[in-house]
Formats: C-alpha cells, sequence, structure tokens
C-alpha cells in the first residue's frame, strides 16, 4: 500500500474514533428537568384541589394547558442529555446518526487497512485506549506557537480553541463501548442504507471525509485521488463480503 494513502486513512480513522466525539450523559441537564418535574407536579395539585367542583370553563382549560405541558415537561425529563467537548451541533435527527456515521466509516477504514483483524473489537480498543491510535489528534506545536503569539490566520479546531482559552487542549479521555453495540449501531445504520432511507456509505464517507478535512486543516473539498480512495474503501469491502456495488 502506498504509505501516503495509509497514512491519509490513519489520519482520518484517529479522528473519526477519537473518544472527545462521543458523547456522554450529561446527568446535570437532566436533573435539572427532572427537578422542575417535581416543582410543576406541586403546582397542578395545588391548582387541581382548587378548581375542583367549580364549574368555570376558562379554569378547566387552564388547568389542561398546565397537563399538556407537563406530559412534554416529562418527556424531556426522561431523555438522556448528552454532551462531549468536539461534539457539533445540528438538528436532533442528524446527531442521532452522526455517531453511527463515524463508527461506520472506521469499520470500513480497518476493513481496508486490517482485513484479517475484527473491525470491531479494533475499534473498541481505540476508544477505550486512545493512546493507541496511529494520529491522537492533538494541538500542534506550530499552532500552539501561532496562538500564543496572535498570528493564527484560519478557522481553529476544538482543541486549538480550548488551548487559545486554557493554555492546553482538550484532557482525551477513555470511552467504554461494546463490541456488540459498536456492531449494533453500525448494522442499524446499514439497515436504513439498504433500504434506501438514507444515505449510501460511499456519500457518508464523502461528508464525514470533508468534515475531517474542514474541521482539522481548515480545508474545502479533498482531491480525485482522496476520492479515488474512498471510492475503494467501499468497493473493497463489497468485494470481500461477495456483493456487486450497492454505493
Amino acid at each position: 500500500m502506498d504509505p501516503q494513502v495509509q497514512q491519509q486513512l490513519e489520519r482520518f480513522l484517529s479522528w473519526l474514533l477519537d473518544p472527545r466525539w462521543f458523547p456522554e450523559t450529561n446527568r446535570q441537564e437532566k436533573e435539572k428537568f427532572q427537578n422542575q418535574l417535581k416543582k410543576l407536579d406541586r403546582i397542578l395539585a395545588r391548582m387541581k384541589a382548587f378548581s375542583k367542583g367549580i364549574p368555570d370553563v376558562g379554569l378547566q382549560q387552564g388547568v389542561e394547558a398546565w397537563q399538556a405541558y407537563r406530559g412534554r415537561l416529562a418527556t424531556f425529563a426522561e431523555q438522556h442529555y448528552r454532551k462531549a467537548p468536539h461534539f457539533e451541533g445540528g438538528s436532533p435527527s442528524k446527531r442521532l446518526w452522526e455517531i453511527p456515521e463515524q463508527l461506520l466509516c472506521a469499520t470500513l477504514i480497518l476493513r481496508y487497512l486490517h482485513p484479517r483483524e475484527g473491525a470491531y473489537e479494533r475499534i473498541r480498543q481505540f476508544l477505550a485506549d486512545p493512546t493507541q491510535l496511529p494520529w491522537p489528534v492533538t494541538v500542534s506545536e506550530e499552532a500552539k506557537q501561532e496562538l500564543e503569539a496572535g498570528t493564527f490566520n484560519r478557522t481553529m479546531t476544538a482543541s486549538e480553541l480550548n488551548y487559545l482559552r486554557e493554555g492546553r487542549d482538550i484532557p482525551m479521555r477513555r470511552y467504554a463501548i461494546s463490541v456488540k453495540a459498536i456492531q449494533s449501531s453500525v448494522e442499524r445504520l446499514q439497515d436504513q442504507i439498504n433500504a434506501r432511507k438514507y444515505s449510501s456509505r460511499l456519500a457518508i464517507l464523502q461528508m464525514q471525509y470533508a468534515r475531517y478535512l474542514w474541521s482539522q486543516k481548515g480545508q474545502a473539498g479533498f482531491s480525485d485521488a482522496e476520492e479515488a480512495t474512498l471510492r475503494e474503501l467501499v468497493a473493497t469491502d463489497e468485494a470481500r463480503r461477495g456483493r456487486g456495488p450497492r454505493d
């Protein structure tokens, strides 16, 4: 394999599997809504007791409106709020698939680079110990000097912004996930793709690679050679599984 292509894929892989991208439950946000729900329940109990037996349509409609609001707040209180230092925003439906997309791309790269090894197990190992990643994402020495000198003249990465604010990179952390959970996440996304309800695997690779280049290098778009490499990832995986091209 061309060493340049291998490094290109390994750097992309290291970005995809940076544990700081993977959100964890924000318990404070969850507790905030649960406390609000308890307060609302006390208010509702008093309103119901006060309005009981009073034939006032407006009053009863008011109680019903508060009851409906209580149902919406209960939904929020039951959700798991998740965040991560490098996590990007977007619509809730889009965020739902961001991590599965990254896991799918990482699976294709690992099957290409290490065809005799289990891709899901390798992903689990990298997330559990990010020091094993080929090229862990860090703030370069050049970027540090430019940030300190005030000569930085491109869009900052999340790590670079953190360095500017706090004088250090975002601390690396481990992310615990089982092989079964990784496989399930990738397969659910693959089922959506197979049912033509989601973008193709090639389109996902292209979008994620473009995000990687823009977020890390401020680079918009990529070369024909890089495009060919992404296509080869999909084609090679399909060929090894004995399937015709679907992407």
